[in-house]
């Protein structure tokens, strides 16, 4: 118990803080994920999600995008390839190996014992482990890179644009494919920069503003 406790694992569910922006002598923006889930003993139960984090430096990254809760249509765009159905691809490249020099073997049968205990002995996982890296190299130069270099050049407005849009082909997925719609409706944007600070590009209201105009009236007096 004392393990699992100071683990980074979560049998059951957590919530997600995402902490961005500039601090008072930074230049570049920064990005810390937070996984959060229990208080033990009046302390809160956290830990970082490494794999999340995005400082943008001269040394470490020029443009970041990170994805959250359903991610899979962003990471389809960013990398070119479903992560899910390339791990199907590498597990049926992987059976199909094993399938392969098990027919090679039987055809050699008893008579090239030697040449079959080697085809036996072939590491296959390495081989499939190279072949992976491979793929992640083509994804990486012919998607990823090319992307990320486009996202280097956006306009603060054009920036918003895209990240609106992100959140909406991952609804139009949802709803077309009779999947949980988890995500949808209006979306809020919100854009952060060093200079002007948070600043609201898009945010809906729980109720209609032509409807409430005494709302902004009162509001703008505070």
């Amino acid at each position: 118990m004392f393990e699992h406790l100071r683990s980074k694992d979560f049998l059951n569910y957590f919530t997600g803080l995402i902490f961005f922006g500039f601090g008072q002598s930074d230049i570049y923006p920064s990005l810390i994920p937070l996984n959060i889930s229990g208080v033990i003993d009046n302390r809160l139960r956290y830990f970082k999600d490494e794999s999340g984090i995005a400082r943008i430096s001269n040394e470490t990254y020029s443009s970041a995008i990170r994805p959250f809760a359903q991610t899979d249509v962003i990471n389809i765009i960013l990398s070119g390839v479903d992560p899910d159905l390339n791990n199907i691809f590498i597990n049926q490249f992987y059976d199909f190996f094993t399938k392969y020099n098990k027919v090679i073997s039987g055809i050699l049968g008893s008579s090239n014992a030697g040449i079959v205990a080697k085809i036996d002995n072939i590491d296959l996982k390495a081989l499939i482990n190279e072949y992976a890296e491979q793929m992640q190299h083509v994804q990486r130069m012919n998607y990823i890179e090319p992307l990320m270099n486009a996202v280097d050049s956006l306009s603060k407005e054009d920036l918003s644009e895209m990240a609106e849009s992100l959140i909406y082909l991952t609804y139009l997925k949802r709803r077309i494919t009779f999947a949980e719609e988890s995500v949808g409706g209006p979306v809020d944007v919100a854009l952060v920069s060093k200079g002007d600070g948070f600043i609201w590009i898009k945010r809906k209201h729980y109720f209609k503003p032509d409807l409430n105009h005494h709302f902004f009236s009162n509001y703008l007096k505070r």
